[in-house]
């Protein structure tokens, strides 16, 4: 079920004095518990981008699976403090996600693999141009367990390359 939160305008809060509640520099990760770019949110997209631009002085970090709607529904370049990842779980998500998202023109692309569900060879992508490269395990009751040697091999070829890796979880 696709709606906003009761937390959707806290960006823009004001106090009595008629400031923004969140500061100059407060980062804000969005639309975590579902997809910006999924079909459903296209009713409220809009409004979202306007809290993203009217907060300019504020970061916005959220991660998708569906690189192939950014360019249908924004232009990312008119949103420099709004940093755009994308998930990509296995090797066949990955083959299809990867060159639509790097083809994107954005500041920021950041590349999640999560849940890791299989080994994943990234050495055959050029991998020019990504910015970081983030791994975690499936979590809750059912999670299949992440082999740590798929990890080792992308942080050994992220350090190769010069591209920042961030580990987060195994399991929960």
């Amino acid at each position: 079920e696709i709606y906003k939160t009761k937390s959707f305008t806290l960006p823009i809060l004001r106090n009595r004095k008629g400031e923004y509640k969140y500061p100059s520099g407060s980062e804000f990760m969005t639309c975590f518990s579902s997809d910006f770019f999924i079909e459903e949110a296209d009713a409220w997209r809009k409004d979202a981008l306007d809290i993203i631009k009217e907060r300019e002085d504020c970061s916005f970090f959220l991660i998708t699976k569906r690189p192939e709607r950014i360019l249908e529904v924004m232009n990312p370049k008119q949103y420099p403090n709004l940093s755009i990842a994308c998930t990509m779980e296995n090797q066949k998500r990955f083959s299809e996600r990867f060159p639509i998202y790097m083809n994107i023109d954005m500041e920021y692309h950041g590349i999640m693999i999560e849940p890791m569900l299989e080994e994943i060879d990234l050495a055959k992508y050029d991998l020019t141009g990504v910015d970081q490269i983030s791994i975690g395990g499936e979590s809750g009751m059912n999670a299949r367990v992440l082999n740590f040697e798929w990890v080792k091999e992308i942080h050994d070829l992220c350090k190769e390359k010069g591209i920042p890796f961030y580990f987060h979880q195994i399991l929960s």
